[in-house]
């Protein structure tokens, strides 16, 4: 799987849903269905729960829960706790089918991101290099720590392809 379906955080990998979902038509999904176990109301703290079914092609079926609360998302999310609970029921149903065992980054708790960290300077060195290798015109000072350790990936992965077409 590619590079840009992946994001480090304190020097862990995380897979991205969308690398998920990629991964999942390769292989032949069939469909894949959600439903609501329990809406976010006030008497169960804003809980939405949620229920993923994924078919396979062969025959197979996968299903996980995921939820969401204020207590485990950014604030910025609170207004989509059912898309959120949903896709990190997705999330995990798509990790079960394709065989992989690294967390999503769309499952993690807020607390154990935090987007508004500033790179570190060798994040920075490092992206700077590379971004002149690759020819990049990169504005370093908007860039949380999650946003240029992604970015450090996939300019990794471009570098790559560019050195295999050259050896070629």
């Amino acid at each position: 799987m590619d590079n840009k379906n992946y994001i480090t955080i304190n020097g862990k990998p995380f897979i991205l849903y969308s690398g998920l979902l990629e991964e999942a038509h390769k292989k032949g999904i069939q469909s894949l269905q959600v439903e609501i176990l329990q809406l976010p109301l006030l008497d169960n703290e804003m809980t939405c729960i949620a229920k993923a079914t994924l078919h396979s092609s062969d025959g197979g079926i996968f299903s996980d829960v995921g939820d969401a609360s204020p207590k485990n998302i950014s604030s910025k999310i609170i207004p989509h706790l059912i898309r959120m609970a949903s896709t990190r029921a997705k999330a995990r149903v798509l990790r079960d089918y394709c065989g992989i065992g690294i967390t999503a980054f769309e499952e993690l708790n807020s607390d154990e991101i935090s987007n508004e960290d500033k790179p570190t300077e060798s994040q920075i060195i490092l992206a700077k290099k590379l971004a002149l290798e690759t020819n990049m015109d990169i504005n370093f000072e908007s860039l949380n720590k999650n946003e240029i350790s992604s970015l450090i990936n996939q300019m990794m992965s471009m570098k790559r392809k560019t050195n295999l077409k050259q050896v070629k």
